[in-house]
């Protein structure tokens, strides 16, 4: 038995549009395939885990002095410079996203409309 709700399409900008798409495929595939690893070297499975990049979207990031969620805590005047490094390169990150996202919604607001008129 399959939980939860089988959710053939999507609606994108007004429109339905299958997830079997090419395009929703690919933009799941660029979302979920963008998170940076974040772990510190004060984490216990630090030597089992992601220390170094895969692709240049999947990023490794090691917090020296620290933990794996201490980039998502409060700004404190203690921080090591590691964390710092790592929220900056996040903050980085995220507006490259927010870029590409950008950019893929204007392709697919053209794309959808082309395929409208047809």
């Amino acid at each position: 038995m399959e939980l939860g709700v089988s959710r053939p399409a999507l609606v994108l900008f007004g429109r339905m549009v299958p997830r079997s798409s090419k395009l929703v495929r690919s933009l799941t595939h660029s979302l979920t395939h963008s998170f940076p690893r974040v772990q510190g070297d004060l984490d216990p499975w630090m030597a089992g885990g992601v220390t170094r990049n895969i692709t240049s979207s999947l990023t490794a990031y090691i917090i020296a002095g620290g933990a794996h969620h201490l980039d998502l805590m409060w700004s404190n005047p203690l921080d090591p410079q590691s964390v710092l490094d790592v929220r900056n390169a996040e903050r980085a990150a995220i507006s490259s996203w927010i870029q590409q996202v950008n950019q893929q919604n204007e392709a697919m607001r053209q794309l959808l409309d082309a395929q409208q008129e047809l």
